[in-house]
């Protein structure tokens, strides 16, 4: 596993301001985020111990907020739609995600390219699997760069 890491963080409305945030944290580098190619929608998807599953998808996105700045570093806050919130809550129950988060990571993908992988932080399997999470992403990464990067391939997927 690489050694350096950025975070992406999933943030549970105001009781992640109170509790600490709940979250994910990349793993490795990855190549830079860029614009979403023509047609071609991101993917995220859950990848464990013993098997990848879908998590959701640019159409499961509601809003995506503008590049902040925290202690973490420079994040992108992004709600996902009720339905997908369900549905990614549910994937992860269903794995046990939050009996063992270290085991899990979550991929985001263009196509065939993936383009990041992300650890799960204890907070956002606890968030989760206490019914608390309401869909709301902090998705935090290692620069302002990346993370407008970011913003820029996630709203193009989001208008197209």
């Amino acid at each position: 596993m690489p050694s350096r890491r950025s975070v992406l963080t999933i943030a549970t409305g105001t009781a992640a301001a109170l509790a600490g945030c709940a979250g994910l944290a990349t793993t490795g580098d990855g190549p830079e985020p860029t614009a979403t190619p023509a047609g071609e929608s991101f993917v995220t998807r859950l990848a464990g111990p013993e098997s990848t599953r879908h998590l959701f998808d640019g159409t499961d996105v509601a809003t995506v907020g503008e590049v902040n700045t925290a202690q973490g570093g420079p994040y992108l806050p992004v709600t996902l739609t009720e339905t997908a919130t369900t549905s990614v809550s549910e994937t992860f129950r269903e794995a046990g995600v939050a009996d063992d988060p270290d085991e899990f990571e979550v991929t985001l993908s263009f196509g065939s390219d993936e383009r990041s992988r992300f650890g799960v932080s204890p907070g956002l399997a606890d968030a989760i699997a206490s019914g608390e999470w309401d869909g709301e992403l902090r998705l935090t990464v290692a620069t302002e760069t990346k993370a407008e990067k970011l913003r820029d391939a996630v709203t193009d997927d989001e208008r197209g």
